[in-house]
């Protein structure tokens, strides 16, 4: 597997039958030899609180890319950002640009603050189109011209792993 639309959940990391454990995945990096597999599997593990195996920071960043597809994929970046709110996109922007996917991170930053005003004034829910249509049109949405989120965060990841075995453990 060498990209992100293999995975639609945190949970399907393998192919086969037989999940991998966190030491083999540990050991992976430290031999300089991780997949992608082995990353999501250490984030999953993080995420789910089997162990701190892996920088925090670099868990929320695969798990914003889990957690963002589906409306990437509908309507874009904006979309994506509108729809998990400020706070949480904000919490994910921070996390791809620490982890090396930074124009991604950078822009779900950008967007997560240019959002608030917007979601602010809907007084219901009559109001949500317009608010995000006007969002959509100030932040120049929904086709931003930087790297795919998919693209930039696998090498980031990968990059990112290969630079700091140190900072992937055994619980």
């Amino acid at each position: 597997m060498d990209d992100f639309e293999d995975y639609d959940e945190f949970d399907d990391y393998e192919d086969d039958d037989t999940p991998l454990t966190i030491e083999e995945c540990v050991q992976a990096i430290h031999a300089g030899e991780p997949e992608l597999s082995h990353l999501v599997r250490l984030a999953s593990a993080v995420l789910n609180k089997e162990g701190d195996v892996a920088p925090e920071f670099f868990a929320v960043a695969i798990e914003a890319r889990m957690e963002f597809e589906r409306d990437i994929y509908n309507g874009g970046l904006d979309q994506a950002v509108w729809n998990h709110g400020p706070e949480l996109s904000e919490h994910f922007g921070e996390a791809l640009d620490k982890v090396g996917a930074i124009e991604n991170g950078q822009l779900i930053l950008k967007l997560a603050k240019e959002s608030q005003p917007f979601l602010d004034a809907v007084e219901s829910p009559d109001d949500v189109v317009e608010q995000f249509s006007q969002f959509r049109i100030k932040v120049g949405g929904p086709n931003f011209p930087i790297p795919d989120l998919d693209e930039e965060l696998f090498e980031a990841v990968m990059e990112f792993a290969l630079e700091n075995p140190e900072a992937f453990s055994k619980p």
